[in-house]
């Protein structure tokens, strides 16, 4: 009894589709600050205030910093709003939580060293910016799950800036400036007024880049930032059932053991998270089946058998590849130890 594969010469049933309506949200943080410094008309005390954009409701520390002055014998007082809050010494930090996003958080200072009091003043108007990434990577078309970034695959990144005047209204997101840096470097064609989306190509595999944007009114009055780690996920290929009257049943892949339900059975490749649409190698027993999306495999006579099936998936480059393999079974249980055959 002998098992003949067949394929279909047709043309490739699946293709790869880049979803990009599933996004990645990333949270990150703003700041928006004025500062008066030095009651004796030098900038003899500064304040270093971390995080660098705090989001609303965060909770920041600020400590006094001075190159003029010794501070460790200092006294020092903080008001925030007209409230004093702490008095503290030397450079000894001091949390504060801040408000609404757009209310701002006015922070005072005071050192009192030598007899001479410095002061430092800080606003601080909490804003909020988040990128929504959408990397472009196929899939099969009814696929719900997020999207991975592909190796060397186009990524969309669509900020969304809340930045609020000092009345609280929200400012325009078209009115603002954007200002995207790849890797360290700023992608000035990317950049400007209204610019709130960037495409990008991701690395290679098992590499990453990252992606700071900077959000500021025209007046900068009020700057928010974000930023993302780009970083492509393995590629991966699996295989479905093609059934002659459902099509590909894109609900279940097909596992590593599989029985031939009858004498005759379809087969499509479905692979994910690849840049494009690559090609692909069918093999039977290690014996090469095509270069379609699908294949067909038949067997004939009496008897029961097995056989090795492969298919893998490969675009032009580096650790652009995945491989999909199945254990075929096929024919009656008893008798014969028939196999697949060209």
């Amino acid at each position: 009894m002998n098992a003949i594969p067949s394929l279909y010469n047709g043309a490739m049933r699946f293709i790869a589709t880049a979803l990009i309506a599933l996004g990645t949200l990333v949270p990150s943080f703003a700041l928006a600050q004025s500062v008066n410094l030095g009651s004796v008309g030098t900038a003899a005390l500064t304040l270093d205030v971390s995080p660098q954009y705090p989001r609303p409701y965060d909770t920041v520390t600020v400590a006094p910093a001075s190159t003029s002055f010794d501070l460790s014998g200092a006294t020092v007082t903080v008001s925030v709003n007209g409230k004093e809050v702490a008095e503290t010494t030397g450079t000894a930090a001091t949390a504060i939580t801040l408000g609404a996003p757009g209310t701002a958080t006015t922070i005072k200072v005071s050192a009192v060293a030598g007899g001479q009091t410095y002061t430092a003043t800080q606003v601080i108007r909490p804003a909020e910016v988040d990128l929504v990434t959408e990397p472009s990577a196929t899939s099969h078309p009814f696929y719900q799950g997020g999207v991975g970034v592909a190796s060397e695959g186009q990524v969309r990144l669509v900020a969304i800036a809340d930045l609020r005047s000092g009345s609280g209204k929200m400012l325009d997101p078209a009115s603002l400036i954007y200002e995207w840096k790849f890797n360290g470097q700023e992608v000035s064609d990317a950049s400007g007024i209204g610019k709130s989306v960037f495409l990008v190509s991701a690395p290679i595999r098992y590499r990453s880049a990252t992606v700071i944007l900077t959000v500021s009114s025209q007046d900068q009055s009020v700057v928010g930032s974000a930023s993302t780690v780009l970083s492509p996920v393995d590629p991966v290929l699996r295989i479905y059932e093609n059934d002659p009257l459902l099509g590909v049943r894109y609900d279940q892949a097909l596992p590593a053991d599989y029985t031939l339900p009858g004498d005759e059975d379809s087969f499509e490749a479905v692979p994910y998270f690849f840049a494009s649409a690559p090609g692909f190698t069918w093999t039977v027993n290690d014996t090469p089946n095509g270069n379609a999306s699908d294949i067909t495999l038949r067997s004939t006579g009496s008897g029961a058998g097995t056989a090795e099936v492969s298919v893998t998936a490969a675009l032009a480059g580096l650790f652009s590849s995945a491989t999909g393999n199945m254990h075929v079974s096929f024919g009656a249980p008893a008798g014969g130890t028939g196999i697949f055959g060209l």
